[in-house]
C-alpha cells in the first residue's frame, strides 16, 4: 500500500471552494436549485481532495490521480454548469452526474491497484 499525505489546510480550503461554488449553481439555477448546489458541491468536494489535498509518495500515481481527478472536476462543473441554465428533471440530473461520479470512482480505483 502506498503512503497517502493529507494536506489539512489544502482539504478546507478545496471543501469551502466547492461548497462556494455549489452555492453559486444553487443561486442561478432556475428550477431544482437545492438539488443542483447540494449534489454539485458534495461532487466536487469529493474530487476536489484528490486535486488539492490528498497526495501520494508515489510520483507517478500523484501525478496521474491528480490529472484524472482535475478532469473529472472540470467535466461535472461544466456538466453542472449546463444544468443551471437548463430546465432539467431531478432523475435525469442524479443519473448523468451520478454515472460521471461511478465511472469517476471505477477509474480512480483500477489506477491506485495498479503497480506502477
Amino acid at each position: 500500500m502506498d503512503k497517502v499525505k493529507i494536506n489539512i489546510m489544502q482539504v478546507f480550503l478545496s471543501i469551502l471552494i466547492s461548497a462556494l461554488i455549489g452555492y453559486a449553481f444553487y443561486y442561478f439555477a432556475n428550477d431544482n436549485n437545492l438539488l443542483l448546489g447540494l449534489v454539485s458541491g458534495i461532487l466536487l468536494a469529493i474530487i476536489g481532495l484528490f486535486v488539492f489535498a490528498i497526495n501520494f509518495k508515489n510520483e507517478k500515481k500523484k501525478f496521474n490521480t491528480k490529472v484524472l481527478s482535475s478532469l473529472f472536476f472540470f467535466f461535472i462543473f461544466f456538466a453542472n454548469l449546463i444544468f443551471v441554465f437548463i430546465n432539467f428533471v431531478p432523475n435525469v440530473y442524479l443519473i448523468v452526474n451520478g454515472s460521471i461520479f461511478l465511472i469517476y470512482l471505477i477509474i480512480f480505483t483500477n489506477l491506485i491497484k495498479a503497480k506502477q
